[in-house]
């Protein structure tokens, strides 16, 4: 079996182990919450783009935007 030292010696790695998986599971929720914006962003500027193009009719006509 483990003596007490090894098994003081193993809890201290898993111990710093955890830390660091910590500090890299931190890193990617900021990463993901950039990423999340930046799709916001992105969206709502294709939405904006798209609101300032001129309307077309099932032909390919361009209308009036009260009339489409």
């Amino acid at each position: 079996m483990f003596t007490k030292r090894k098994l003081k010696q193993r809890i201290i790695s898993l111990e710093a182990h955890v830390r660091g998986l910590v500090e890299e599971n931190q890193k990617l929720q900021v990463a993901a919450n950039d990423a999340r914006l930046q799709v916001e962003s992105l969206s709502k500027a294709i939405e904006m783009y798209q609101s300032k193009l001129p309307l077309r009719n099932a032909k390919g006509q361009f209308v009036k935007k009260g009339t489409a």
